[in-house]
């Protein structure tokens, strides 16, 4: 008989946004002051091995079987059985913890199928949008993210190849780049500094003698506030000009 998937065997996770990229933790320290850490068996010298739990770019949602236990040890001591949803749901930083402290930051919570199935959905849609927005790059747009992304590799085939696969992995990342209305001068300048047109010291960018920032932000905030810099940079790099010379 053909085993089935059945979703009331788990519990669901999620990143709160605007937590971006991955994020995880290997331990916290409980409201009685004592410091938790599920473990993964021990190394040769006897020392426990972190047992991490981690959210990815792409999969900011964590899937958990309801029966599962971990080992946990507290203040080094121990070690004791836990199901790992109890283990989740006492972290500080889960949505309604008892571990919870004013001030402390909530990162991740629980998903209630019943009321957060939109969660659930939003999650994989967004991930599944920036695959789809990453097909449809060309042109000048696809060179922008790419060097966004820090791709300058000549053939389209390849930067799309790459953006899409960066797209899978951190869908937050990729919008950030691709919504970006100033991506055409971040990407200037970042071909730029690739081609050794422009130079860094620190997070200083320079053009020749001149300053253009104390950093990426300031140095594109230079050039869009003086378009014929902007147009002299453009022509020194080879790039088809994005603003119009005056008459």
């Amino acid at each position: 008989m053909e085993k089935t998937f059945n979703t009331d065997n788990y519990v669901y996770f999620a990143l709160m946004t605007p937590i971006e990229g991955s994020w995880g933790f290997t331990g916290y320290t409980s409201l009685d002051g004592n410091y938790v850490k599920a473990v993964a068996g021990q190394s040769g010298n006897g020392t426990y091995k972190a047992y991490d739990v981690f959210w990815s770019s792409a999969e900011r949602v964590r899937r958990v079987p309801k029966a599962k236990k971990i080992t946990v040890i507290r203040n080094g001591e121990g070690p004791i059985q836990m199901l790992e949803v109890e283990y989740l749901r006492l972290s500080p930083n889960c949505e309604g913890s008892k571990n919870s402290v004013s001030g402390q930051s909530v990162i991740f919570k629980e998903i209630d199928e019943n009321k957060d199935a939109q969660i659930l959905l939003d999650r994989r849609r967004r991930k599944n949008d920036a695959v789809t927005a990453s097909f449809t790059l060309e042109g000048h747009e696809l060179d922008d993210v790419a060097a966004a992304l820090g791709i300058f590799h000549d053939d389209p085939l390849i930067k799309q190849n790459r953006i899409t696969e960066y797209a899978g992995q951190d869908p937050e990342g990729f919008f950030k780049h691709y919504e970006n209305p100033n991506k055409p001068v971040k990407s200037l300048v970042l071909r730029g500094l690739h081609m050794g047109r422009l130079t860094k010291t620190g997070e200083a960018i320079f053009w020749g003698k001149e300053t253009l920032g104390g950093n990426e932000d300031q140095a594109i905030a230079y050039l869009i506030a003086n378009p014929e810099k902007l147009r002299g940079l453009e022509e020194s790099i080879g790039v088809v000009p994005t603003t119009k010379k005056k008459k």
